[in-house]
């Protein structure tokens, strides 16, 4: 996963529970083995005992995660560890004496040497090479990622990360990104980037986009689903199997339903009403209606088996008594389409395709 930088220190970070994916703790209880009822021991006469994963746990009210950073063969996974613009490059003062070492002159450095420096840290202070066993609770050697507050909580709730003032926070939000406990974003989630995520990081920005596009599917969606549904023809229907909706396969499939299936597809999020609005408007065009109506079509020959469908190739058996069967492939629906369908070269064949399709469902 890439760790996302951003200059922009005056966002109000959130951290929110994942709505996807409900939250699962891995949990193991030791219980004596039982055989038929009977305790089993070994032939010492000792208990024998298992490791059983109980069928339902309950999260305590109060209770919370810790998100330590992962380890690998190069270290701790503190997010830091990625080069950034340096902003102090051209400077001649620097506030100590390691800086100007590091800083001076370069037009990138680690972010992790970038925050100790504008934070007061000592150098190396938020390294990611940390030694692994314990570490005496009193040393006064201990980098950051030794220490607790190196481990931000993460419960059922929202929690806030004031990144605009405090170096904490700040720490924790980098290596939240870093952690594949946690999408970067909802459009990580939404697309299915981090199935892992138990939680995912949205900014007050952000967070405005969503609901201002939630908005215009509300309103946008909303006037061109009732204009396809006032239609005198079967627009709306003919939409359900253009988008290819479970619910279209029903042969006597009423507006009404046809209505309610699109209105829930396009309500999902952003790529299917961007979908649902790309086919509208090659319906309100009346000179792309034909290519509207003829993804409809497609979606009853597959369904009645009178067109194959496979690993994205379409594929017409045109079988005529005394003569060979001819193959007609194509790869995708609109190659199907423009290039079969609608093509006017092609209309003897789709005119006997049309033909096998209205024969099946008689």
């Amino acid at each position: 996963m890439v760790t996302l930088f951003e200059r922009n220190e005056n966002r109000k970070i959130r951290i929110e529970p994942n709505p996807f994916k409900p939250v699962k703790q891995k949990f193991k209880m030791r219980v004596r083995k039982i055989n038929n009822g009977v305790p089993v021991v070994n032939l010492n006469g000792d208990p024998v005992y298992t490791d059983e994963t109980p069928e339902s746990l309950y999260r305590v009210p109060g209770t919370h995660t810790r998100i330590c950073v992962a380890r690998t063969n190069n270290g701790v996974k503190t997010g830091l560890n990625i080069l950034v613009k340096n902003p102090y490059k051209d400077n001649d003062v620097f506030k100590v004496e390691w800086a100007e070492r590091i800083l001076k002159g370069k037009e990138k450095v680690l972010l992790q040497h970038l925050l100790e420096y504008e934070f007061d840290f000592e150098f190396d202070y938020l390294t990611h090479r940390i030694p692994e066993g314990a570490i005496a609770s009193d040393s006064p050697n201990k980098k950051f990622f030794q220490l607790p507050e190196s481990k931000p909580m993460l419960d059922g709730n929202v929690k806030f990360l004031d990144v605009s003032t405090n170096p904490v926070h700040r720490i924790n939000y980098y290596t939240l990104l870093a952690s594949k406990e946690v999408a970067n974003s909802w459009e990580d989630l939404e697309n299915g980037g981090n199935t892992d995520a138990l939680w995912y990081i949205v900014d007050e920005e952000a967070k405005q986009i969503r609901e201002k596009s939630k908005a215009m599917r509300t309103v946008e969606g909303g006037s061109a689903i009732k204009e396809l549904n006032d239609s005198n023809s079967d627009a709306i229907i003919h939409m359900a199997k253009a988008l290819e909706l479970s619910e279209a396969s029903d042969r006597n499939i009423t507006k009404n339903k046809a209505f309610n299936a699109v209105y829930n597809y396009y309500n999902k999020g952003g790529k299917e009403f961007d979908n649902f609005m790309d086919w509208y408007s090659i319906w309100k065009d009346p000179g792309t209606r034909n290519r509207f109506l003829a993804a409809s079509e497609v979606y009853d020959y597959i369904r009645y088996g009178v067109v194959s469908y496979k690993n994205g190739r379409y594929t017409w058996y045109k079988a005529v008594p005394g003569q060979a069967t001819e193959n007609f492939t194509f790869n995708g629906k609109n190659n199907f389409i423009n290039e079969f369908l609608l093509d006017p070269a092609m209309q003897e064949h789709v005119e006997l395709l049309q033909e096998e399709y209205e024969n099946k469902i008689r």
